[in-house]
């Protein structure tokens, strides 16, 4: 029998050398990705925070638990610290050695509401914070609300060391002005400013200079004068 013209099938063999190599490379990959997430963060380094501490800023990016070095995203961490009232801005960067350094630019504290402790910042936005702040001021009485938001415009362009002089804030109204307050400074004297006269504190320094120690109650509401104490 002619078997002329019949197409004999041929059997593929089995390259073992590519399974073996697929399985490596397979095996490699999964090795490197586990080594990966692996990798916990090391070290942490917090910059530019005042009131807050290492930890609340810790805590507020969800970086407690050391997570994993490559698979966190450092972008997802400065939205995170965003969030907090108290952060205008944060900047973040990875080290050479599986660490982030962590830049904040925080909000200036104005006051304190012994109302509800909450504390009022320059961006009119308002904070709780668990570490209680020293050498703020305290607003020691409820002041209307629309005048309250004036006066946290005002007080915001007034330099820090300023308002770190400062240690209570009384809403003291009279016949004539009903944006008038009484400012109890750290130093023993009383300062007496309308809103529209707010930045006038930014002298406070320069007009201390001239009254040579004396105690007493300077006038910003109507004029600049110094009534001394006796």
């Amino acid at each position: 029998m002619s078997t002329k013209g019949k197409k004999t099938k041929k059997k593929k063999k089995l390259n073992f050398l590519k399974v073996i190599t697929a399985i490596l490379i397979i095996y490699f990959l999964c090795y490197f990705l586990f080594n990966i997430t692996g990798f916990k963060t090391k070290n942490l380094i917090i910059k530019g925070n005042y009131y807050l501490t290492d930890e609340e800023v810790i805590e507020q990016a969800k970086l407690e638990k050391y997570p994993s070095f490559f698979l966190t995203n450092i972008f997802s961490i400065e939205n995170k610290l965003e969030k907090n009232n108290m952060i205008k801005s944060a900047k973040v960067r990875r080290t050479l050695h599986r660490g982030y350094v962590i830049t904040i630019n925080e909000e200036k504290i104005l006051y304190k509401r012994r109302s509800d402790s909450n504390y009022v910042l320059s961006s009119g936005k308002e904070s709780t914070l668990k570490s209680n702040i020293s050498g703020v001021a305290t607003l020691i009485n409820y002041t209307p609300k629309d005048i309250e938001k004036k006066l946290i415009k005002k007080l915001a362009k007034i330099d820090i060391d300023i308002l770190n002089k400062i240690s209570e804030i009384e809403y003291a109204p009279n016949k004539t002005d009903d944006e008038r307050f009484l400012l109890y400074m750290n130093d023993g004297n009383l300062a007496y400013i309308t809103i529209t006269k707010t930045s006038e504190l930014n002298y406070y320094n320069k007009i201390m200079k001239k009254i040579d120690g004396k105690k007493g109650v300077l006038n910003l509401d109507s004029g600049r004068y110094f009534q001394v104490m006796e």
